[in-house]
């Protein structure tokens, strides 16, 4: 028994000496567990259960002589239980909560209150009328007299004072000047195990503790042997111990408002016990989470398994660490596990499709099947080394890197070592079957078999977007959500692949006989009905004749930038013809960083285009492309072959046009005429992903007929509903930066939102944005949860009480443009609708290049 009990009981033993019988009243069981200890050789317990009368029956005989000597527990008020008991009543004694008589008071604090000392009483006093401190808590405070450190760090709880005292020195000065030194070393001890001295600096303290905790969490959750570096250490024995450390250890740094004291705290206990040298395995560094050390090491642990053996458990893995404690606090940590998961899944899809490939041959047709379907899904290859360039590109490289490195080199040498394989497929497979695929739709037939339905039964988009690559519009598709029902196919695209001949190809009149000519100056044409079209102003024109409908024509940027004039264009026109040039614009100009940014930018533009023409009574968007690319390393010697000379008409780094010329063993040779054009002109394309030495951009090429360049996606998308004016959600946003000032490519932003309605809400899905200079300048690399990789959106999480959301952590990625900034902003959007739910404002930049 405790001493508060011990008091207890003897306060009821005093009123069965004094009056024999004790009616002892216990309306809250304050006292029920150790109640029955009253009952000893001097005095018989009772128990009041459900019935009174069961009561008198059990206790009748124990009445019978002179004085009887009886406690009777009863845990009911008073008022409900006095008549029925009152002949035991008048015969002796009550106790209850409350007595006008001091001795008969049973409340708690009543009891415990002369056993303290007044200051530490105060500290408890609340609790114990409250309730929420009771009979055992008093008992354990009276035997182990912590009751000073409860005052002065406001909290009764070890693990509580343990966490203030190793992240602040702000109760320092109060504890040494009350003597709590000892008192505070002494709770260290039991409740962690800490062999300290009780006398000293408590800055020594804390250092000691610190290490003590964070190295009795290292060596705790190690598998496996410990290292023989890490046995002169002092820990915690293992056990109750150990355990309160890694407690603490894992409350400090999941604490927000914590971490970067955390952060401090384990660099120098890994700089003290040299982690950064400690021999582990790979299993042993898997289990850590604490030391930066042993992050980075684990990440080259990982890099390297990936470059030499893929497997789906290794990138499952370092995917699960994009959501750790150190890519959460230093977000290049999480980018670096981002690259390393996309570098893996790249790998995986690589060694599928090569073993596929393998396995058995196919036709041209079913080669692009197995590229566009999603039971095959090939076009991931793409996909994933589309984003780990785009990755590579804004991560910020140091000589710490190098096995990153590797893995990225290694990655992308599989990528064009499959993919070459690939293209070389289905040339062949697609020569040897004359260069017709039946049944195969085409992209001649795409305004035919598509638009013209689509405008007979209402207001439609056409949108042409340059270079948009199939497995980008399944992105594009992907982040539509649930406003849209979207049906994408693909057709076969136009050889060559080139921006002329891919956007006349998808014209009114493209699908009967066409011509492929020379337009002159180096430039192709299609004469289509006797009209040569060569650049978007012959296009817009021949559109316009032939449609069938009024016609209005625009840009993607003036379609965003929601012009009057615009917008009036729209509502008086049958067809709206939207073209988007900036992917393959960029590209070709060189600026490789730049354009790969610009390719996800662009997918969250078009979504954003299509959300404005659906509000402008639009009821079907087809989006459609000229051509697909190739986008990987800057061509090698080794990659680049001489074109065939003779009379050049066009020439590109994918394809040659003309007429003669040299044979070569590397590429296919094929007149217009097999590919459904008519003229006398030639074509010339390598077979793999090689290219011809000729001036145009260094990595970006397309021309050719791999499967990348020539599966064009045609997307036809009808809203669901009537895209109204966009409104907010029923939430009451907070965003916090992890930055006050953005200094690296990399910035954290906390999501959290209560409901700010009357009746429950829906958890929404957002979208998060940097701004400099009102363009979008970033990409969302991570989130504690949520995060769809393909369009970028989060979904958040209602918590249990289902008036707030569970707290995000989202890293983004910034773009180089970014650096050229003075200030950005932060943007938190309805996925849905486009509208603005929150902002960060004028956030300095100060990103060194």
């Amino acid at each position: 028994m405790g001493r508060v009990t011990d008091e207890l009981l003897k306060v009821v033993r005093r009123q069965v000496d004094g009056s024999g019988i004790v009616v002892w009243y216990d309306p809250d069981r304050t006292y029920e567990e150790i109640a029955p200890a009253t009952g000893d050789a001097n005095a018989t317990f009772a128990r009041y259960v459900d019935s009174f009368f069961q009561l008198r029956y059990e206790i009748d005989h124990l009445l019978e002589g002179d004085r009887p000597r009886l406690v009777v527990y009863v845990p009911l008020p008073r008022d409900t239980a006095h008549e029925p008991l009152i002949e035991l009543v008048a015969a002796g004694v009550e106790m209850y909560p409350g007595a006008p008589s001091r001795p008969c008071n049973t409340r708690l604090s009543v009891i415990a209150k002369p056993l303290f000392d007044e200051m530490v009483w105060k500290s408890v006093e609340k609790g114990v009328e409250a309730g929420t401190v009771g009979l055992a808590d008093l008992d354990r405070l009276a035997e182990r007299p912590t009751g000073m450190l409860s005052l002065l760090f406001g909290t009764a709880s070890p693990d509580a004072i343990a966490l203030q005292f190793v992240t602040s020195d702000k109760h320092d000065a109060a504890v040494m000047q009350k003597g709590g030194e000892s008192e505070l070393a002494a709770l260290l001890e039991e409740h962690f195990g800490l062999q300290s001295p009780a006398q000293g600096l408590l800055a020594d303290l804390r250092d000691r503790f610190v290490q003590h905790v964070l190295a009795t969490e290292l060596v705790s959750t190690l598998p496996g042997e410990t290292p023989a570096a890490l046995a002169s250490v002092a820990t915690a024995a293992i056990g109750p111990l150990s355990e309160a450390c890694g407690s603490l250890s894992r409350t400090w740094r999941v604490r927000s408002d914590l971490t970067d004291s955390f952060a401090a705290a384990a660099g120098r206990t890994e700089s003290a016990l040299s982690l950064s040298s400690l021999p582990l395995s790979y299993e042993q560094l898997q289990s850590q989470d604490a030391f930066l050390a042993l992050e980075e090491r684990l990440q080259e642990e990982v890099e390297a398994r990936l470059r030499t053996s893929p497997d789906d458990v290794t990138v499952e893995f370092a995917r699960s660490r994009q959501r750790s404690f150190w890519s959460k606090l230093r977000p290049d940590a999480g980018a670096r596990w981002v690259m390393i998961a996309t570098a893996g899944d790249l790998l995986l899809t690589a060694d599928r499709i090569a073993s596929e490939l393998k396995s058995n041959a196919r036709s041209a047709d079913e080669l692009l099947t197995a590229y566009t379907a999603r039971e095959s899904n090939w076009f991931l290859l793409d996909t994933y080394q589309r984003r780990l360039e785009t990755l590579a590109f804004g991560f910020d490289w140091d000589e710490g890197h190098q096995a990153l490195s590797e893995l990225r080199y290694h990655a992308a040498s599989r990528f064009a070592q499959v993919g070459g394989a690939l293209a070389e497929a289905f040339v062949r497979a697609y020569q040897a079957e004359g260069f017709t695929l039946a049944g195969r739709k085409r992209q001649r037939d795409v305004f035919k078999q598509y638009v013209a339905p689509a405008m007979e039964r209402g207001k439609t988009a056409y949108v042409l977007v340059d270079a948009l690559r199939f497995e980008m519009a399944k992105e594009l598709v992907a982040g539509l959500g649930e406003q849209f029902d979207c049906e994408l196919d693909f057709v076969l695209g136009s050889v060559p692949s080139i921006t002329e001949v891919g956007m006349a190809a998808l014209l009114p009149g493209a699908e009967g006989e066409v011509e492929l000519l020379d337009a002159g100056g180096g430039k192709l044409a299609l004469r289509i009905d006797g009209t040569v079209v060569k650049d978007r102003a012959d296009r817009v024109k021949l559109l316009k004749a032939n449609a069938g409908a009024t016609v209005y024509d625009a840009k993607l940027e003036d379609l965003l930038a929601n012009r009057k004039t615009v917008l009036n264009g729209i509502a008086g026109a049958d067809l709206i013809f939207v073209t988007s040039q900036e992917i393959d614009l960029l590209c070709e100009q060189g600026n490789i960083a730049l354009a790969r940014n610009t390719m996800d930018t662009v997918i969250r533009d078009l979504r954003r285009g299509i959300g404005a023409l659906v509000r402008q009574s639009v009821q079907t968007v087809i989006v459609t492309a000229d051509h697909g690319y190739l986008f990987g390393e800057e061509a090698g010697t080794d990659m680049t072959i001489d074109p065939p000379g003779g009379e050049t008409v066009d020439m590109h780094r994918r394809v040659w046009v003309g007429r003669g010329g040299a044979a070569h063993s590397s590429c296919v040779r094929l007149r217009a005429s097999d590919l459904g054009w008519k003229g006398s002109l030639e074509i010339v394309s390598p077979w793999n992903m090689a290219c011809f030495r000729a001036g145009g951009a260094r990595a970006y090429f397309h021309g050719g007929l791999a499967p990348q360049e020539l599966t064009v996606p045609v997307a036809v998308l009808r809203a669901r509903v009537s895209a109204g004016k966009p409104s907010a959600t029923p939430f009451a946003w907070q965003l916090k930066s992890g930055a006050k000032t953005i200094s690296t490519r990399f910035l954290s932003v906390r999501v959290e939102g209560q409901v700010s309605q009357l009746f429950d809400a829906d958890a929404p899905r957002v979208r998060i944005e940097v701004r400099a200079g009102g363009i979008v300048v970033s990409t969302p690399l991570t989130a504690d949860y949520g995060l769809d990789p393909q369009n970028g959106e989060v979904g958040m999480k209602l918590s249990e009480d289902g008036r707030s959301l569970e707290s995000n952590v989202i890293v983004l990625q910034l773009h180089e443009t970014a650096a050229n900034a003075e200030t950005a902003s932060v943007h938190l959007l309805d996925a849905a609708s486009g509208f603005e739910l929150a902002k960060l404002g004028s956030i300095p930049v100060r990103i060194a290049l």
